[in-house]
């Protein structure tokens, strides 16, 4: 079954030629199925369940549209999604007051990864620009907030950059009753520089790879998923403010390079049992021939998650700053740091608790 679109938020093909997507009655969480791709774990999932029936079924319904909202979850949903909303437009108002694009890394438990130790499964990048007319707002919170990020298109089987508004973007997620999404702002310097090659199409296209594999190694041009995609815009923005790169066939090498000289870390997925790597191969969203044999022979991918991509930040900017948020019920938790939510949404004691009937 093809995937197929809304029409509830704005919605922004950034590939060309501009591809115009069928539309359908129940799309409140379309792209949960594109970002869930973006996890390694959508098909390992299916693969290590213990109902036999479930690890093939659970294939064949990665592309299906996704179960339908309540008006409740839905309202709170939106709720939380003006809080992140909120949260981008005063944490650091400087360049979109000064009419510069502003970003930020936001990621979401898109899929349930709790059990390989993952709260997050998806990232892109949160982007602002000034009014395009050139008009100054009366207001920073009256900017238009979209996330910038890689997905799957299960109609046309490649990875594609899309455009998504917040309040879609939260609605992506496996459980609409309790969610986290996390906010990393870098330092001033770096991202005034990275949100200039986000918001650039040509730039972000760049970047894009051809073919996408949800567990893609990150030292390897053959394949790329979402988080991937997040991680190397950054750092070809930033190599590029080191040294000009003329080379936009190599964008991608040259980013990868940049990472490694860097230290980036991927994250590890241990899967422990071996049959299990010649399984992933069977999905495919899952490859294993990019990855390097030592791995295989311990059974586990290195792959890029939201954790790995907050861990370079932090280990190359300090003074990055960090925000968690979640929801569950109608109230939501704001924590600031770069320690993590309880589980089950619990505020600590310098937490801020809301409620989302009132975000709005």
């Amino acid at each position: 079954m093809p995937w197929r679109f809304d029409l509830g938020f704005s919605l922004n093909a950034v590939r060309a030629p501009l591809k115009t997507p069928r539309f359908g009655p129940h799309w409140f969480l379309g792209l949960h199925w594109f970002s869930v791709a973006c996890a390694l774990m959508v098909s390992l999932m299916a693969t290590l369940h213990p109902t036999p029936a479930f690890a093939f079924s659970g294939l064949s319904e990665f592309c299906d549209a996704p179960r339908t909202l309540s008006a409740t979850q839905n309202d709170r949903l939106l709720g939380f999604a003006a809080l992140i909303r909120q949260a981008l437009a005063t944490q650091d108002p400087g360049p979109l007051q000064n009419q510069q694009p502003a970003a930020a890394l936001i990621s979401r438990s898109g899929l349930d990864l709790t059990w390989l130790g993952q709260r997050y499964s998806h990232a892109g990048w949160a982007t602002a620009l000034s009014d395009p007319s050139g008009a100054s707002y009366t207001a920073v919170e009256s900017v238009g907030w979209e996330v910038r990020q890689l997905y799957y298109d299960c109609q046309d089987h490649r990875p594609r950059l899309f455009d998504q508004g917040l309040s879609a973007f939260v609605k992506g997620t496996h459980n609409p009753d309790l969610g986290f999404v996390s906010l990393v702002w870098l330092p001033p310097e770096a991202s005034s520089v990275l949100a200039k090659h986000v918001v650039n199409k040509a730039l972000s296209l760049v970047l894009l790879g051809d073919t996408y594999s949800a567990n893609a190694y990150p030292f390897s041009e053959r394949y790329q998923n979402c988080n991937q995609w997040a991680l190397e815009i950054l750092a070809a923005a930033l190599a590029n403010e080191e040294k000009p790169l003329e080379d936009q066939a190599s964008r991608r090498s040259q980013a990868q390079a940049w990472l490694a000289a860097h230290g980036y870390q991927p994250s590890t997925v241990r899967l422990h049992f071996p049959p299990l790597v010649w399984l992933s191969n069977a999905s495919p969203w899952l490859h294993s021939d990019d990855h390097p044999p030592s791995d295989l022979a311990l059974s586990q991918f290195s792959v890029s998650l939201p954790e790995s991509l907050e861990a370079f930040v932090h280990a190359q900017w300090p003074s990055a700053q960090r925000m968690e948020l979640c929801h569950k019920g109608d109230l939501a938790v704001i924590h600031r740091g770069w320690s993590s939510l309880s589980a089950d949404c619990q505020a600590g004691a310098n937490d801020a608790v809301l409620s989302l009937s009132q975000a709005f």
